[in-house]
């Protein structure tokens, strides 16, 4: 089964994170194994993913962890100049002509990686689209 990486959100005063405990418990007891950065200003606590069986990891790791991850966020990388290597799964703003989604996009092309923009995600959502993780 996949493995989901939860990064921890790099935005100034965001506390939301994409993934609560008792999603991440569904995904755990479905066969999923996640990952989940450490990080004290989110709205839920280290100890409440730790609780439901996700491994903590340092904040950042991400971007060593294996190939095959899927890493989830909730708002935009942070701005850097690495090449983007795994599927990423977040609100990327690339598809509606926002500021820089040729940079970030670029990133992904550099790394070959992939881009699941859960605001583009959200328009198929009553569609037949389906993910398979």
């Amino acid at each position: 089964m996949a493995h989901l990486h939860v990064r921890e959100e790099t935005k100034p005063l965001e506390h939301r994170v994409a993934l609560s405990p008792a999603n991440a418990k569904r995904l755990i007891d479905a066969g999923y194994r996640l990952s989940v950065e450490r990080f004290p200003n989110r709205a839920f606590r280290d100890g409440e993913y730790e609780q439901v069986g996700c491994t903590m990891v340092e904040p950042g790791s991400w971007k060593t962890a294996d190939e095959s991850t899927f890493i989830v966020g909730l708002k935009e990388l942070p701005e850097e100049d690495i090449p983007l290597k795994h599927r990423h799964i977040y609100f990327a703003h690339c598809y509606k002509g926002q500021t820089d989604w040729d940079k970030i996009l670029g990133r992904f092309q550099a790394g070959n990686g992939l881009l699941l923009d859960l605001g583009t995600l959200s328009v198929h959502a009553n569609s037949a689209f389906s993910l398979n993780l």
